[in-house]
């Protein structure tokens, strides 16, 4: 029997229509699917944004451009009557400023028998005015603290910085409280004088240290600020990761575990540290590097400077912890500490009680947050009263 001619059109859409309605459903799901993941997307930015995981779209630190100035004899200090600009940092940003002293205070008179406190970031702050434990402890006490912490400091810089400090003021303190890092301050004091300025900015002046030998070497003034500049010029350069870092929190977050949650300092990647912090001299095996003893040995006679500093200007030594490890350098440290500083106080077993399991540290960052702070500022204040130096 003969086809018909004019069925095969008709065959041939029939055949062809279930296609084109099969591709076009397969379009529209798609569609559908990536505008719901886009909207999903959005909405997870969105609660994200109301936690503590925006805090990972922020840089570690941001210091406003102009806070350090150059110095002969601390590498870098705080600048001179800085005005209030933004401090960025994993956790609430804030205004940080410096007032005549060239401290991260207010300017205030400065009247006899008041309490100058020195140390390094923990002593700064991390915290707005109000809510760093000096300011807490001042509250508390009634006694005028002058907070002249600076960031990244050991005990070498502090002495030079307090003696220098009370030298503008023209008073001698009555107690010179020293909030001490039981993990940065060695490797601070290593690298002494550890840093210089370019264009406003505080950078680390060291090139390298050798853990076999503990030699030292520093960038040369213009390989410094040659490395300086092209780290401003790489910041001022788009990169993708970064923008997204910075914006997204959910990039932030792959970021972050991608780059910053395996262990870190539990051995030295090598023996060359090109960055101070990158190994924990603490954590050194002495017997494999036995100049770290005598490092260590020079770290203790900082101390002690501290110690006859504040005696030569008839004050109080001070010396706060935030815990020491039962093992090492650090047990050796513990025995120093008991020998000879008549006033330490650890801080880290009684604020553990106070906490009562609440958090009293930054999310993505050590230091204390408002809570600590405070209850930092309350066992100071009750120690400082109990052995009669307030």
């Amino acid at each position: 029997m003969a086809r018909d001619i004019h069925s095969a059109p008709a065959e041939a859409l029939r055949a062809t229509t279930p296609r084109r309605r099969s591709s076009r459903s397969i379009l529209a799901n798609a569609l559908l699917a990536s505008a719901s993941l886009v909207v999903g997307l959005i909405a997870l930015e969105l609660v994200l944004g109301l936690t503590h995981y925006r805090y990972l779209t922020q840089p570690h630190t941001d210091y406003p451009s102009g806070y350090f100035v150059a110095d002969p004899d601390l590498g870098a200090d705080l600048g001179v009557n800085r005005p209030p600009a933004a401090f960025r940092m994993r956790g609430p940003a804030f205004e940080a400023f410096t007032n005549r002293w060239g401290c991260f205070d207010h300017d205030d008179l400065i009247g006899d028998g008041y309490v100058l406190a020195v140390g390094d970031s923990s002593t700064w702050g991390y915290a707005p005015p109000g809510d760093r434990w000096t300011d807490q402890l001042e509250a508390l006490s009634g006694q005028q603290i002058l907070n002249c912490g600076v960031s990244g400091t050991g005990p070498k810089f502090q002495q030079i910085k307090a003696r220098k400090t009370i030298a503008k003021v023209g008073i001698a303190p009555s107690v010179i409280l020293v909030l001490y890092d039981t993990w940065n301050d060695l490797n601070d004091d290593a690298v002494f004088p550890g840093y210089g300025v370019v264009e406003g900015y505080r950078g680390h002046t060291l090139k390298s240290l050798d853990l076999r030998t503990g030699t030292l070497t520093r960038h040369t003034p213009d390989e410094f600020e040659r490395k300086y500049r092209r780290f401003v010029a790489s910041q001022n350069t788009f990169s993708l990761t970064r923008f997204l870092a910075s914006h997204l929190t959910t990039a932030a977050m792959v970021n972050y575990a991608l780059t910053e949650t395996l262990p870190r300092n539990a051995a030295p990647a090598g023996p060359i540290l090109e960055r101070r912090y990158d190994f924990f001299l603490w954590n050194v095996d002495t017997a494999r590097y036995p100049w770290v003893v005598e490092a260590f040995e020079q770290h203790l006679d900082n101390i002690r400077a501290l110690h006859r500093m504040a005696k030569e200007h008839g004050a109080e030594l001070v010396l706060i912890t935030d815990g020491i490890p039962d093992r090492g350098l650090h047990r050796r440290l513990r025995e120093f500490l008991a020998r000879e500083i008549p006033y330490h106080l650890d801080v880290a077993e009684p604020m553990a009680q106070a906490a009562q399991g609440r958090r009293i540290r930054y999310h993505y960052d050590t230091h204390w947050n408002a809570l600590g702070n405070r209850l930092a500022a309350e066992i100071i204040h009750q120690y400082l009263r109990e052995v009669g130096l307030l």
